[in-house]
């Protein structure tokens, strides 16, 4: 719901006439972020220090477009998301309900490199 007030987004689930269950509450949380094409797991200005820490092995002085900071991130973090996705089988193939790093790595093997 969109409140006028603060111009922002509030996901409260009115409660007029039935309780709505925590579950219930979380996964429509977790939809709404995931139809957010705006939305990113990475703090802006820290993943910034990160790409500028990295930058200045190759040149000093960089200077990136907003547009490509937010382009850089959003491809960083959905080949994570693309690896987690290829870890999590490897992980209930093993029969585990924990992920691990050999999980990660044997998912990372079997990505393509030419993304």
């Amino acid at each position: 719901y969109f409140n006028l007030r603060t111009k922002m987004f509030s996901l409260d689930i009115p409660t007029a006439k039935c309780p709505v269950s925590p579950g219930k509450r979380k996964l429509t949380k977790i939809k709404y972020y995931q139809q957010r094409s705006d939305c990113l797991f990475f703090a802006k200005k820290s993943f910034e220090r990160f790409v500028r820490e990295i930058a200045q092995d190759y040149k000093n002085d960089l200077r990136f477009s907003a547009e490509v900071k937010h382009l850089i991130q959003f491809a960083i973090e959905t080949y994570i998301v693309k690896l987690f996705q290829n870890a999590i089988p490897i992980m209930l193939n093993a029969k585990r309900t924990t992920l691990m790093v050999s999980d990660i790595q044997i998912a990372w093997r079997l990505m393509p490199k030419n993304i």
